[in-house]
């Protein structure tokens, strides 16, 4: 039943994340009732997402624009911000990271809101300096790397700030950024203990086959219908959470 209920989720998950992100809101409460602590919660979403990501990406390729010199920007710095991130993650102690977990999952639910807005108000050219794109894909790399929670909003709000304003190939950015945050992320969990391959494993299987559903199927989803639906659960997830580790 365990199994069952992780590979319902790590679909559910796939399928909302090659649409708006905010799968991580779905798969961390499922881990977390499986008997995982925080800090391994985490861990293991990040493969189980990143399985659907990449499902998602190589659905949509053919999307990605031919701007090289924004490509090199997003992988180098996308390594080197997931790579601090992850490292973040295994230097902080288990029940401190579980103490800021219902913190951070308020604050992505938050910032999964005010995509919209932050999007239109960093996409604004004439406030935006030239170094606030490479500024911003750190910080959000870095964060991405700790966390992740609600990373598609805001990597689609800092692509507002890019040369690629077609929202199709951002969306296919978005993928392509989010899924090396997440395979650099493993690379330095797989040093450690975090990962645990058993339950991340059928959540990861469940968000490939919804990461393929959702890129070939969004365009008849309304968007709108499912941005709510992740605002529901992300609030859902943030009392959970509260309640888990008041």
């Amino acid at each position: 039943m365990q199994y069952i209920l992780l590979f319902v989720t790590g679909l559910l998950a796939g399928g909302i994340n090659s649409i708006a992100g905010g799968g991580i809101f779905v798969i961390i409460p499922a881990l977390l009732l499986s008997g995982l602590n925080g800090k391994q919660a985490d861990a293991s979403s990040s493969l189980a997402v990143w399985i659907g990501q990449v499902t998602s990406l190589f659905e949509n390729r053919k999307l990605l624009p031919k701007n090289s010199v924004l490509m090199r920007q997003i992988i180098g710095t996308g390594i080197v911000g997931s790579a601090a991130g992850a490292l973040l993650l295994i230097w902080t102690p288990n029940v401190n990271f579980e103490h800021a977990l219902p913190w951070l999952n308020l604050a992505a639910t938050v910032l999964f809101m005010s995509g919209p807005w932050l999007k239109k108000r960093i996409g604004n050219k004439k406030t935006a300096p030239r170094y606030a794109f490479p500024l911003f894909l750190l910080v959000i790399s870095i964060y991405g790397g700790y966390f992740g929670g609600g990373l598609g909003m805001l990597v689609l709000a800092v692509l507002a700030v890019s040369n690629t304003q077609d929202i199709q190939h951002q969306n296919t950015l978005k993928l392509l950024l989010a899924s090396l945050i997440n395979a650099v992320a493993l690379g330095v969990f797989l040093f450690t203990q975090l990962i645990v391959w058993r339950l991340a494993l059928p959540a990861g299987i469940g968000a490939m086959l919804g990461g393929y559903a959702g890129a070939r199927y969004s365009r008849h989803l309304p968007s709108r219908t499912v941005r709510n639906l992740v605002l529901c659960i992300g609030i859902a997830t943030t009392i959970y959470l509260f309640i888990r580790f008041r």
